[in-house]
């Protein structure tokens, strides 16, 4: 499939001119070459309203629903135009206002797929799933510091990198003999991705790292736990087989895995 060059554009809830905050409660994508237009909003009212506290909730969900009816609009109204009245109406609709919702400058992306890219530009700009994961796995660490700390007996444990001779793997957990051999490693891992393409990229990654240090025999795979905590939403049968065949493959590798709400396995592991 031939990629196609896309522009798009945030949209943005400012229902204080006063003061020029906003929040980013969706995104409009727009192919000129095929006139295809597609956009998603936001369905989690209290992230916006949260940040608006004194704001009446009713009045940002109504606010929200017409511009989904304007959007919808636009993308019949475009539908029907030559390709360059494409172009214009779409500048001409989402140009910059003085008004509750407004749009961001244009950008642009090339894509294959318009309704996948469109998922991605809404996850990493309203729903920021560029840092959720990260954020996650340190709250999983954070517990697991305070867990380590109370418990007696339990090895030290402190961040280390494993590498194959090419690529180092970052560990939050590394217990270390004198003579710098690794005893144990714990890799607490989140799958609170929004899109399953996320899961599995991040699935993926670490089971190309582990293959590789592994492999190398920078580690011994049975001195390493992955404390893994599933997708918090398996909404569809791609979701549950791919965490299924994600779990079988590093079991395949000879690691030790377990649920991270396993906590009784983790101490035990930790002090084996």
């Amino acid at each position: 499939m031939i990629k196609l060059a896309c522009q798009y554009k945030i949209v943005r809830f400012q229902p204080y001119a006063e003061t020029e905050e906003f929040a980013n409660v969706g995104v409009v994508l727009f192919c000129p070459a095929t006139g295809d237009i597609c956009f998603r909003l936001a369905s989690r009212l209290s992230r916006v309203t949260d940040f608006f506290s004194e704001m009446d909730r009713t009045f940002f969900a109504a606010t929200l629903k017409a511009a989904q009816a304007e959007l919808n609009r636009l993308s019949a109204l475009i539908s029907s135009k030559s390709p360059c009245e494409r172009q214009q109406l779409f500048d001409y609709l989402t140009e910059e206002k003085e008004a509750l919702v407004r749009f961001s400058d244009v950008r642009l992306v090339m894509a294959k797929d318009i309704r996948q890219k469109l998922d991605e530009l809404f996850g990493h700009y309203v729903q920021r799933d560029f840092v959720n994961r990260k954020y996650r796995e340190e709250e999983m660490n954070t517990k697991l510091r305070q867990c380590f700390r109370q418990l007696e007996g339990a090895r030290k444990f402190s961040k280390s990198t494993v590498s194959d001779g090419f690529v180092e793997v970052s560990i939050p957990f590394v217990h270390r003999t004198r003579n710098d051999h690794i005893e144990a490693a714990i890799k607490p891992l989140a799958f609170d991705q929004q899109s399953l393409t996320k899961v599995v990229e991040h699935g993926d990654q670490w089971l190309n790292r582990a293959e590789r240090v592994i492999k190398a025999h920078a580690i011994d795979p049975t001195r390493w736990l992955f404390a893994v905590e599933p997708p918090r939403l398996m909404k569809t049968d791609q979701d549950k087989k791919y965490y299924g065949i994600f779990i079988n493959k590093l079991k395949g590798l000879g690691l030790a895995v377990t649920d991270f709400a396993n906590e009784a396995e983790i101490l035990r592991f930790a002090t084996a």
